[in-house]
């Protein structure tokens, strides 16, 4: 019955945005200083009329959804494997616990309300502001109550099945977007950037703290900012043009090909990983992983940026059990199970990055960094079968993770798309060598006499993924 209502839910969401009214842009030209023509978008001067473009990307509809729906789909794309950030954040950081994430959530909002009350005029007057923080707050709590109602999603720590999606992150986001419409996109972007680096740490930390998976907080994300365009886009209609205190400004259409491309991303993608062989009987098979990065670059011109990368890549390999017990066939009777294997790769790199742009909307990119990476592995653990001495069975950790760190490089290949003025859609292709390597500690377990350590081979990590990138154009 759940399911039932849950699809009503979608459908039901899915007609309201399609009453949505369209939102006409007009355009202007102006002629600058060097004679070239500029191009002005301007979002409000007729916000009730038809799209007269015919662009797709001027459709009030797509505006709304461009950013939550992007959220949506990387929420589902990281799903099938979001267990393996869990088990990295239990091997890693297993105590953690902090409850900031229950406080901070509300500081964009409080900036909000607070440079309003300073005289700091925003884009609305008090009415204006007030109806379309409520009717964001009230859209966005019942979609995320809605939907942990309906989806029944545990938490990582199993204390009940209200995890998806996100409430704190989708509310983080909510105040985040209410500060970047009021004072980021009217007074300076830097009001943006400090909200939503709060709404982001909020997300971080509620993974952090064992209470969400990364899907939830993706989602929530999504939910707060689709909330709060609903609340503003009511407003629209509630108020039509009055109530503007401080219109949003035009900004110039811009031209990759005249632009400088500096950004910053959040990336997520795939990972096709070598295999590790220890020793002839110890030897792991690639079952690839996953990688999330925060990435930025700064650009002198169109086409020359200097920046760097943060990842993180969770790979899962499975140790060669034929391989094992081909040597070691007397222990195919005495171990019962072999519990999954994972490693994390951690690599902070910086260095060079390119454009080469095409149109106004579509860049091919590549970069050549360099910096450390490091590696963590978790333990390998056989479970016995009963004896005579362990009657209910025992454990033998055959394997102990321990770390390791190298100089590392990187490169890649990528294709953008601008969904509009600062926001793209990216697809990548990175490839990472190390001379780090997947270290253990070979403990004395079922034959083994003494413990020793263990290297595996260099790494080459090749992550193909998609990325979501705020331009600073």
């Amino acid at each position: 019955m759940k399911r039932v209502f849950f699809f009503v839910f979608l459908f039901g969401a899915f007609l309201f945005r399609v009453s949505a009214q369209d939102e006409s842009v007009v355009e202007e030209g102006a002629v600058t200083a060097s004679k070239d023509t500029v191009l002005f978008l301007s979002d409000f001067s007729e916000p009730f009329s038809k799209n007269k473009s015919g662009k797709i990307t001027d459709n009030r509809l797509f505006r709304m959804g461009k950013v939550p729906v992007s959220l949506f789909v990387l929420s589902g794309l990281v799903y099938p494997v979001e267990y393996y950030i869990y088990e990295v954040r239990n091997y890693q950081v297993p105590n953690f616990n902090y409850s900031y994430d229950d406080y901070i959530l509300f500081a964009p909002g409080v900036a909000v309300f607070g440079l309003k009350m300073a005289g700091v005029e925003g884009y609305s007057d008090w009415n204006r502001l007030m109806t379309s923080t409520a009717i964001s707050g009230v859209v966005t709590v019942g979609m995320f109550s809605g939907l942990k109602y309906l989806i029944d999603k545990e938490r990582p720590d199993a204390s009940n099945l209200n995890s998806f999606p996100s409430g704190h992150t989708a509310s983080a986001f909510m105040t985040a977007t209410w500060l970047h419409k009021e004072y980021g996109l009217t007074r300076s972007p830097l009001y943006s950037i400090a909200g939503y680096s709060v709404a982001t740490l909020v997300g971080l930390t509620r993974q952090l703290n064992n209470k969400h998976w990364f899907s939830d907080v993706l989602f929530g994300a999504g939910i707060g900012y689709l909330g709060v365009e609903v609340g503003y886009w009511a407003s629209d209609l509630i108020f039509k043009d009055k109530g503007i205190i401080t219109p949003y400004t035009k900004r110039a259409f811009v031209d990759l090909k005249q632009s400088k491309p500096s950004f910053i991303s959040l990336n997520m993608g795939h990972i096709i990983s070598n295999g590790v062989d220890l020793t002839d009987d110890i030897q792991f098979e690639n079952q690839g992983g996953y990688s999330i990065a925060v990435e930025g670059a700064w650009f002198i011109n169109p086409n020359l940026g200097f920046g760097g990368k943060l990842s993180s890549n969770t790979i899962n390999l499975i140790f060669d059990k034929e391989q094992y017990f081909d040597l070691h066939p007397e222990d195919k009777t005495r171990i019962k199970n072999i519990d999954e294997y994972f490693s994390g790769i951690y690599s902070v790199n910086a260095g060079t990055y390119f454009a080469y742009p095409l149109s106004d909307r579509f860049t091919f990119g590549s970069k050549l960094l360099g910096g450390i990476t490091g590696t963590s592995s978790a333990d390998l653990i056989f479970d016995m079968h009963p004896t005579v001495e362990y009657t209910d069975g025992h454990q033998v950790r055959y394997l102990t993770g321990h770390s390791d760190a190298s100089w590392s490089l990187e490169t890649g290949l990528s294709a953008t798309v601008l969904l509009s003025r600062n926001l793209g859609i990216r697809f990548f292709a990175d490839y990472l060598f190390s001379g780090a390597k997947i270290t253990f500690k070979k403990n004395q377990g079922v034959n083994e006499d003494a413990p020793f350590k263990l290297k595996g081979g260099n790494i080459h990590n090749l992550v193909t993924g998609v990325s979501v990138n705020a331009y600073l154009f």
